[in-house]
């Protein structure tokens, strides 16, 4: 087994990480992790592919410990045996051989046992790793987020109108209807005290920027989202 999967698992399980929320979207399982560095990272899980927004997933593309954390120490899904540091399946009533650590994709058996707990998540929720507080702001923050950003990202064929290079998925001024790039957005914005569309002016990103970060796919710093 990979000694970096093997190192990641164990931080996984003895570093200080907090699960803060989870939902389901049409391309998977969606996970919003707090980080021991006081960073917001969202994990993304479906059959075939599993993402985190952390820099140890951007450079290797593999399982990190927010993704570790979910799997073993949250869902309970798989367990690794400290005397040989062997990683099985836990099943219903015994453990299993998986090569889901061979290909990074759930066999069958896996994502039955996934979606099956997933869908019981309140089982398995201990309060040495999950926040009730930090749920319940993160969720009204999400709702605001939905609303205010999600709703308004579309595909369109326009150019946006601060890199002036081609969209594919924007976002759309409520008040002059221009889109832009959700990275060009934020970019902008990070310059200025007062958050106003670069075109119309309009004040409308004073309140909505505060949710914009989380289309940025970028870990977000966590007093910009919860309370202590």
């Amino acid at each position: 087994m990979n000694k970096l999967i093997i190192n990641r698992v164990l931080k996984s399980i003895n570093e200080n990480i907090t699960l803060i929320f989870y939902t389901t979207q049409k391309y998977g399982y969606i996970y919003y992790v707090l980080g021991s560095s006081d960073f917001i990272y969202k994990i993304t899980i479906n059959k075939n592919f599993q993402s985190c927004n952390c820099e140890d997933f951007m450079k290797h593309k593999t399982l990190c410990k927010h993704l570790c954390f979910v799997l073993f120490k949250v869902l309970k899904v798989y367990k690794i045996f400290l005397n040989n540091f062997e990683l099985k399946l836990i099943g219903d009533k015994s453990y299993i051989e998986t090569n889901f650590f061979k290909y990074y994709k759930f066999p069958d058996l896996d994502w039955l046992l996934f979606k099956k707990r997933t869908r019981s998540i309140n089982k398995y929720l201990k309060g040495s790793f999950f926040n009730t507080e930090y749920y319940k702001q993160f969720k009204y923050y999400y709702q605001q987020y939905y609303f205010l950003i999600y709703k308004n990202l579309k595909e369109v064929n326009e150019k946006c109108p601060i890199c002036f290079k081609k969209i594919n998925k924007g976002i759309k001024c409520s008040t002059c209807k221009n889109y832009f790039h959700v990275y060009c957005l934020n970019k902008w914005f990070e310059k200025i005290e007062i958050k106003k569309c670069p075109i119309c002016r309009c004040d409308y990103w004073n309140i909505a920027y505060k949710y914009l970060i989380l289309a940025d796919n970028k870990k977000i710093k966590k007093d910009i989202i919860l309370n202590h």
